[in-house]
């Protein structure tokens, strides 16, 4: 299996890596319900890779905000 692709590219254009969210079907599955996949799995390793993602976009923004 090949996994850091995404972390290779950031490191390639120079821009910060965010992190890497684990692969769950149910993402799929809920989204192709039209709810999701955090409100029902807040507590998974995928929904707390992608708040910790969320959180860092979110700490860049508010430092723009400064500049």
């Amino acid at each position: 299996m090949h996994v850091g692709g995404g972390k290779r590219i950031s490191e390639d254009l120079g821009i910060p890596f965010l992190g890497s969210i684990p692969i769950d079907p149910k993402i799929c599955e809920n989204s192709d319900s039209g709810m999701p996949f955090i409100v029902n799995h807040s507590n998974s390793p995928s929904a707390k890779a992608f708040m910790e993602i969320v959180k860092k976009i979110e700490e860049y923004l508010e430092n723009r905000r400064g500049d």
